[in-house]
């Protein structure tokens, strides 16, 4: 399953990137660290614990914001991060995972350094709300991962690239969770 959520994610990476959605957007040329100094290193980590939804609107009171740490636990800089947010779903409901349409850039992360993010994972406008209202019914999981092109193949550690962070639906819309089992009978 997670094999499958990899390389849906990277098709669509790769789609968009075909349409100028996703790519060098800096017009630079690309950082390649396949000859890196001996000694030098590079390793992406999300930092476990650090992740948490929350609302930028009280009046709606709906965390469709996600907040998260991540290092650069290296000893090189690295550049032009992307950083991937898809919506993973209780393994019964058989409903494919869904990739939000905002994917998440950083642009420089020094080595040795940590760094706050914040992404959303969908906008409070009627149409995008309704969406998410209802086809995040059976949510399991939101999860993040930095670079999911595989721009660093030199990572030490890509398992920590990743992290699933458990959630349930009433987590993210508290004020409508009554309305999930509908979502998920009629939907």
């Amino acid at each position: 399953m997670k094999g499958k959520l990899l390389s849906l994610a990277v098709i669509v990476l790769l789609l968009m990137g075909s349409f100028g959605a996703v790519g060098n957007q800096l017009g630079k040329e690309e950082v390649k660290y396949e000859n890196l100094e001996q000694g030098d290193w590079i390793n992406l980590k999300i930092i476990p614990g650090s992740v948490e939804l929350f609302s930028r609107l009280d009046i709606i009171n709906t965390r469709n914001w996600i907040r998260f740490e991540f290092e650069n636990e290296g000893t090189v800089d690295v550049n032009d991060l992307y950083i991937l947010f898809t919506i993973e779903f209780e393994d019964e409901l058989n409903k494919e995972p869904i990739v939000t349409d905002y994917i998440g850039y950083y642009r420089n992360l020094k080595a040795g350094i940590y760094t706050d993010y914040q992404r959303t994972l969908f906008r409070i406008t009627l149409p995008e709300f309704m969406d998410a209202l209802i086809n995040y019914a059976g949510i399991k999981h939101v999860n993040i991962t930095i670079d999911p092109e595989n721009k660093y193949p030199e990572d030490l550690n890509k398992e920590d690239n990743t992290y699933y962070f458990k959630t349930e639906y009433y987590n993210i819309f508290p004020k409508f969770g009554h309305l999930e089992s509908l979502f998920l009978k009629f939907f």
